[in-house]
C-alpha cells in the first residue's frame, strides 16, 4: 500500500490534472513519469495474473482502487489498448464478486 500511496497515486492524479490545464514542462514531466510507471506495471502483468501470488491480494485491491480514476477519466480507448495487460488485470479485479459488490459498475472514457 505504501508504494501506491507514495509513488503511483501522485502520478495518477498529476496525469489527470495535467490533462485539464495548459501543459507546462513540469506537467509534461509528470505525465511522462506516470506513463512510465503504468508501462512498468503493464510489463509485470504480462506474465502475472495478480500482483502477488496466484490469487487476489490486498496489493491488487489497493492498486485497483488507486487506478479507478485513471480508468474512469484518464485512459481513452487507445491508451487502454497500449496498456492491454494492465487493462486485463483491472477488469479481472473489477469482476471479482467481492469487488463488484462494493464498487459496482465503472464506466470508462
Amino acid at each position: 500500500m505504501a508504494t501506491t500511496d507514495s509513488q503511483l497515486l501522485p502520478l495518477v492524479y498529476s496525469g489527470l490534472v495535467s490533462q485539464k490545464v495548459k501543459k507546462s514542462g513540469e506537467e509534461r514531466d509528470a505525465r511522462a513519469s506516470a506513463m512510465k510507471e503504468r508501462h512498468k506495471l503493464n510489463d509485470y502483468l504480462r506474465i502475472h495474473t495478480f500482483l502477488v501470488g496466484e490469487r487476489v491480494s490486498l496489493a491488487d485491491i489497493t492498486m485497483f482502487a488507486t487506478l479507478i480514476p485513471a480508468f474512469q477519466s484518464g485512459f481513452d480507448a487507445s491508451e487502454r489498448e497500449k496498456l492491454a495487460c494492465l487493462t486485463r488485470w483491472f477488469n479481472t479485479i473489477l469482476h471479482q464478486p467481492q469487488v463488484a459488490q462494493v464498487v459496482g459498475t465503472i464506466s470508462m472514457k
